[in-house]
């Protein structure tokens, strides 16, 4: 699918003029049930850059020269999902300015640039931030009252009652 859509946008780079997006043929058939949906496929490769346009409907998708065909880390997808919210939202008045000011608020004190790895995903991956959760250090199981079935200890529920 990827050399289909660099061969078709470098054969055709007139296609994309009227700020709606090169589509494969046949997409939804032929590569929908196994890639997904044609947007998130694009904006998950490495190799491709998705300018928005006016509105959510209007993109063009661009090679980007020397990166690889593999899949763009996650972070930096979602980042580029936040920054076309942000952009549609201001309009004319986005700035990138405003935008990193707010991403940098965001971010847990104490985090600089040689640590930024360690900043929480929560707002660009919730999902990951589940997981992390899961299996962060600190109490074991039995002392956070779950039993091995993952059922709560009675001590626990007993616990956490309110006094009668």
């Amino acid at each position: 699918a990827i050399s289909l859509i660099k061969a078709a946008l470098a054969k055709n780079p007139e296609e994309q003029q009227r700020g709606a997006p090169y589509i494969i043929d046949n997409w939804h058939q032929d590569w929908k049930p196994i890639l997904g949906p044609y947007r998130k496929f694009v904006e998950s490769c490495a190799c491709f850059r998705v300018e928005q346009g006016a509105n959510s409907a209007n993109y063009t998708i661009h090679v980007v020269e020397g990166a690889d065909d593999g899949p763009r880390p996650f972070w930096i997808a979602n980042l580029n999902k936040a920054w076309q919210a942000y952009s549609l939202l201001k309009k004319e008045k986005a700035s990138v300015e405003e935008f990193l000011a707010e991403a940098k608020v965001r971010a847990p004190s104490g985090v600089h640039a040689s640590n930024a790895h360690t900043i929480d995903t929560a707002f660009f991956w919730p999902h990951q931030s589940r997981e992390r959760r899961k299996t962060v250090p600190g109490r074991s199981r039995e002392e956070r009252g779950l039993q091995n079935d993952g059922s709560v200890a009675r001590t626990a529920l007993e616990s956490r009652r309110c006094p009668s």
